[in-house]
């Protein structure tokens, strides 16, 4: 296990080769790493995770090139309030505590025929798309939404593994399965005293983020805020609160802060 100022990089190559003693072996390590990098830290970095390089890379470019566009156009995906029992969309003029954070995104919910909304309907039947640029539905919608649920979904067996349980557990007793997607963009801050992203835990079961090569996440542990370098072809996994209250074994302190400049 190599780590990043600590923090835990996990290469998951072994599971992805075909079984034999050794790689069986190997495979058991990796999930004890990923307990012990649940345990202590809550964060953990993955390479080799099965995950097509390629879409990301393609993905963060389209995202790039749809955030580029002028912000009238963009607010026309931004659904009215009341129009869906969540937000969905584009968004920008969100924060917490009354602070606007200075920041756009949007918002996507995965259909994966587990978890209907209340009035008989998936949640993704509010995602709105955007027809500029041309390839962003294509690339994120048919591709990047799937992929990357199958992805999560992988990584959450692994932690459900080490923790003594069948691979499928956590996820089947996760019983709400509102899988989503956001896309961020985080615009060259003008002053120090702009906020990108407010100190945070992640309230879901997992988080799993895909970097930029632009450094900016940051961990808060031992009450200290420690940079996530960002590595090519590797995912941030943020273990969430409801494993954490469930397993009651995630000790680090789980916060995230995207800090960047002009």
């Amino acid at each position: 296990m190599v780590c990043d100022a600590g923090i835990p990089l996990i290469d998951l190559a072994p599971f992805f080769q075909a079984e034999a003693p050794e790689v069986l072996e190997l495979r058991r390590q990796k999930i004890g790493e990923i307990g012990n990098a649940c345990e202590e830290w809550g964060f953990f970095q993955v390479q080799n995770h099965g995950l097509d390089s390629k879409l990301i890379t393609d993905s963060l470019k389209v995202s790039s090139e749809f955030f580029d566009l002028p912000l009238e156009e963009k607010r026309k995906l931004s659904l009215p309030a009341g129009v869906s029992p969540v937000p969905i969309g584009f968004c920008c003029d969100s924060g917490l505590d009354d602070k606007v954070e200075n920041k756009e995104h949007m918002f996507f919910f995965a259909e994966d025929g587990k978890k209907a909304a209340k009035n008989g309907g998936s949640y993704a039947q509010y995602n709105v798309w955007p027809d500029t640029p041309a390839s962003y539905k294509p690339i994120i919608k048919d591709r990047l939404l799937k992929e990357t649920q199958t992805t999560a979904i992988f990584l959450l067996s692994l932690i459900s593994q080490s923790l003594g349980l069948s691979k499928d557990f956590l996820y089947e007793h996760y019983e709400d399965k509102l899988n989503a997607l956001i896309m961020l963009h985080y615009p060259p801050s003008h002053s120090t005293d702009e906020i990108g992203l407010s100190k945070h835990q992640d309230g879901n079961i997992l988080s799993v983020v895909a970097q930029s090569e632009v450094e900016g996440l940051q961990i808060l542990k031992d009450d200290k805020w420690i940079t996530i370098q960002p590595r090519p072809n590797c995912l941030v996994v943020n273990v969430g609160d409801i494993v954490q209250i469930f397993s009651h074994r995630c000790g680090a302190t789980i916060a995230t802060r995207v800090s960047y400049t002009a």
